[in-house]
């Protein structure tokens, strides 16, 4: 429950974002009503005192989200493994977001649109998985390779999970 309040994603970016960089800010408002007071600003002192009771309480949930609730992969970070399982089911919402940093750009709905005669749907690459990471770290061009460094080999077996998964983009038949 607590995993799906702080990632609830808002403009694509996750509620618990939002509230981090909001308790920054509002720490560094807090900052700057109280260095103004120093310099003799008219600004009312009560102003010091709001800033910093809201950036607080912020500040306190962002950090209870956080410790709460579990990571994209599927660990508590409260520092309870979760069991087999629950880790199997995260890996296509892990896959999920490195598709979409990486991938989603030029492979929209499984297409291709660098070269449409070539959607990934369906694509022999995704036979196995060791077939798609050789693919990946080694691509025929326009399409740019993808590293360790970029992507990690346990990042490319959760891509790949979510690109194959039913829970995924399933683009392994194609239409």
């Amino acid at each position: 429950m607590l995993t799906e309040i702080a990632y609830y994603k808002i403009l694509g970016v996750s509620l618990i974002t939002y509230l981090g960089l909001l308790a920054f800010i509002l720490f560094c408002a807090t900052a700057l009503v109280a260095v103004l007071k120093k310099k003799g600003s008219r600004l009312y002192f009560k102003w010091h005192h709001s800033f910093a009771a809201v950036s607080i309480i912020l500040a306190l949930t962002h950090g209870l989200l956080g410790l709460l609730g579990e990571d994209k992969i599927g660990y508590n970070l409260a520092g309870l493994v979760q069991g087999e399982e629950s880790q199997q089911s995260s890996l296509p919402s892990a896959g999920a977001d490195i598709f979409n940093a990486h991938c989603r750009a030029c492979h929209q709905n499984g297409g291709n649109i660098v070269n449409p005669a070539k959607p990934i749907k369906g694509s022999p690459k995704l036979t196995d998985y060791q077939t798609f990471l050789a693919f990946i770290r080694n691509p025929t061009a326009p399409m740019p390779p993808f590293s360790q460094g970029t992507i990690m080999d346990k990042q490319a077996k959760e891509l790949y999970a979510y690109i194959t998964s039913e829970q995924g983009l399933n683009l392994m038949q194609p239409k």
